[in-house]
């Protein structure tokens, strides 16, 4: 009798722990999600190197970070331009139209006649952000990362050096929703929305 309720105790502890792991055979730890303001932290946005002219790709790793901390990841931090890159990048070409990194599916697709109302409506749906890309800007095309619209007023993370660190108004960045041609968002798998801020 003692050996059989161990082997049940074991089983019912073996069943908990599969429970708390293994999303798309990738081991997330379920914890909380984060708050509006822990996405926004400093912390959660990057810079490009150098001007190295990859703006697409550290706007999408950040979209990447932010999605992996509303999921509930807690080592979203290591997530880095350079792992991203493994999996997101073409070098001579530029950000893959898809890809797939540590479970999270990343899309590109073109804006139609009113990008600023598709805009708002995507921020509803993608609380982790879009990413904005304005392909024929001049001189030369830019990405941001498109993290929420609030008060009527659009924010960013732009990875240029040439503009402040962190969340800052759309228009103190380098790329405007209405100029944005293309926006990068997560397909997969659904994120859910910020836990409200103590």
């Amino acid at each position: 009798m003692k050996l059989r309720k161990r082997i049940m105790s074991l089983g019912l502890i073996i069943l908990t722990v599969s429970n708390l792991f293994a999303v798309n055979n990738h081991f997330i730890t379920k914890a909380k999600a984060a708050t509006f303001d822990e996405i926004n932290h400093p912390d959660v946005f990057l810079k490009q190197v150098n001007g190295d002219m990859q703006c697409t790709l550290v706007a999408a790793t950040m979209l990447i970070r932010r999605a992996a901390m509303l999921s509930g990841n807690p080592k979203w931090s290591n997530i880095t331009v350079n792992q991203v890159k493994n999996q997101a990048w073409v070098d001579g070409v530029g950000l893959k139209y898809t890809f797939t990194y540590e479970g999270i599916t990343v899309n590109k697709a073109p804006f139609g006649n009113d990008p600023v109302s598709e805009a708002i409506t995507l921020l509803q749906e993608h609380p982790e952000g879009i990413v904005l890309y304005d392909q024929y800007r001049i001189p030369r095309s830019h990405a941001v990362l498109l993290t929420d619209y609030s008060n009527g007023m659009f924010y960013c993370a732009d990875p240029s050096d040439a503009v402040p660190y962190g969340r800052i108004p759309i228009n103190e960045g380098l790329v405007q929703v209405k100029d944005s041609e293309y926006y990068y968002y997560v397909s997969s798998p659904s994120i859910p929305s910020p836990t409200p801020s103590i």
